[in-house]
């Protein structure tokens, strides 16, 4: 793989985020402690903005991933679709690990670790 970065960032710029974040507001206000869809919005927004791009030298498409979150990674033909795919993967990702109430990495300050409530 290789990056060019001017080219990355000059055509990642163009792409206005994506206010997804639809299907974790609904389930996760009550199945998973009472989450609120403005706290995971501002986390899959805040784990969005660490993702690194790259340019597949081979064929030209895109490699997508977010260092923080290990194993979120997305590839597509158009840097729109893989940015679109990765935050897909990033919110299927958080959705499982809430659900099994797994780790999840703590990113600018935001920790969705669910705390166990002693009765």
């Amino acid at each position: 793989m290789t990056s060019d970065p001017s080219r990355v960032e000059d055509r990642l710029a163009e792409i206005p985020p994506r206010r997804t974040c639809q299907t974790l507001r609904g389930s996760f206000r009550h199945q998973a402690g009472g989450y609120h869809g403005e706290v995971l919005g501002e986390y899959l927004s805040a784990a969005m903005r660490r993702a690194t791009f790259e340019v597949i030298e081979d064929d030209g498409s895109f490699y997508g991933r977010i260092p923080a979150v290990e194993g979120v990674w997305a590839n597509s033909a158009k840097l729109e679709d893989c940015r679109a795919e990765l935050e897909q993967v990033l919110e299927e990702w958080l959705s499982l690990r809430l659900l099994e109430r797994l780790p999840i990495p703590e990113i600018d300050g935001i920790d969705l670790t669910l705390q166990q409530q002693v009765a």
